[in-house]
């Protein structure tokens, strides 16, 4: 689906083949959490390959003002699509309230029981750079990590002690390989240093890396996918207090900074089938 507007009212065009035409960064999202690998052999392969996706293009810079409508099409074709997870790999900067419209809509998602995860923001490293839609204590913040299990620089810091303000859990996100938009030269071309360093040859029309905490967070909502499945009466709240009590612990960051620790994805999953 992608969306624009005519007067004051949205027009909503369904169907379409591709919503992203412009940056290719939905294609990478959307292959993290269901990537199917079918270009890699099965290398690539999404952290949930079996799930079923909704793609909401509403553009980008400043038309991503639009995804508040994008979160109303979600809530009101929950059903009718069966959406349960909302995957948000996009931001803002600024001071967190819980009446901002975004907040005010992922709070009706998670009330309808739909885990909201949010990127926490790629502001790092200093404190208070939250993505202020990820602190709303309803959805889960995802911080960027590196593969050998630290911070990234860049992941954007809460504040000490503050109730709101710290990222939930911390997730793979830099150069993170997955699928390549025919259409996305922006990625692409971000991508053209590392990916002959990450992706075989034959790979590469298909797939290329990236970096942030827009990679992090669609890691968590594959997990949140696979917890589903394992637990379909499993609840938005119930997701991520299972996910941060299994956790890897983080010592060297404090919980402002990295969360409850870095996602263990199979212990998350096994403490959801016995939940």
């Amino acid at each position: 689906m992608s969306e624009t507007f005519f007067g004051n009212q949205p027009l909503y065009l369904e169907n379409q083949l591709n919503t992203d035409t412009t940056s290719g960064h939905g294609t990478h999202v959307a292959g993290t959490i269901a990537g199917s690998g079918t270009s890699s052999d099965g290398l690539y392969k999404g952290i949930a390959p079996d799930a079923k996706l909704v793609g909401l293009g509403v553009g980008e810079a400043i038309n991503i003002l639009w995804s508040l409508e994008a979160f109303d099409y979600a809530i009101k074709n929950q059903e009718k699509y069966g959406i349960d997870i909302i995957s948000n790999s996009w931001g803002s900067t600024g001071e967190y309230s819980p009446d901002h419209p975004i907040n005010v809509a992922s709070k009706k998602a998670h009330d309808a029981g739909m885990t909201v995860v949010f990127a926490a923001g790629n502001e790092g490293p200093e404190d208070n750079t939250l993505n202020p839609y990820s602190a709303a204590p309803w959805v889960i913040s995802v911080a960027a990590g590196t593969k050998d299990k630290q911070l990234a620089d860049f992941s954007s810091r809460g504040v000490a002690g503050d109730e709101f303000l710290h990222p939930d859990i911390t997730a793979p996100g830099v150069d993170i390989v997955a699928t390549r938009s025919s259409t996305g030269l922006v990625m692409n071309l971000l991508g053209t240093v590392t990916d002959v360093s990450y992706i075989e040859a034959t790979h590469l029309p298909f797939y290329t890396t990236s970096s942030g905490t827009s990679m992090a967070a669609p890691h968590i909502s594959g997990v949140v996918a696979l917890m589903k499945e394992a637990n379909p009466a499993l609840g938005p709240d119930q997701a991520l207090e299972l996910m941060v009590q299994t956790a890897d612990p983080m010592p060297d960051y404090q919980p402002h900074e990295a969360g409850a620790g870095y996602v263990n994805a199979y212990e998350a999953v096994q403490a959801a089938l016995i939940k």
